[in-house]
């Protein structure tokens, strides 16, 4: 009985981590949006920049439209506490 307590409990982390791991870059990209948004912009196009950012950092290139109607790109880090551009807050927006 033991041994089966333990290939089920591993089988649940597994099953959680994947789900974890599935749902992470849709709230990144929620996220993501809320913050264009909220500066007036709107969102075209997010990318993963894999290989870039720190060990639970999650990083972004973001095509978006500014208030002035030119299109501009910037990057951006997630993590568990929220949204951080490269520059103070995205390049373009008010």
């Amino acid at each position: 009985m033991n041994g089966m307590f333990r290939v089920v409990l591993v089988a649940i982390i597994f099953v959680v981590v994947l789900v974890m791991l599935a749902l992470t870059p849709k709230f990144d990209h929620k996220r993501i949006r809320k913050n264009i948004e909220l500066y007036g912009g709107e969102v075209v196009n997010i990318t993963r920049a894999w290989g870039v950012g720190m060990r639970y950092d999650r990083t972004y290139n973001v095509s978006y439209i500014a208030v002035d109607g030119m299109r501009m790109t910037a990057t951006c880090v997630t993590s568990w506490d929220g949204v951080f551009w490269i520059s103070e807050r995205p390049p373009g927006l008010k």
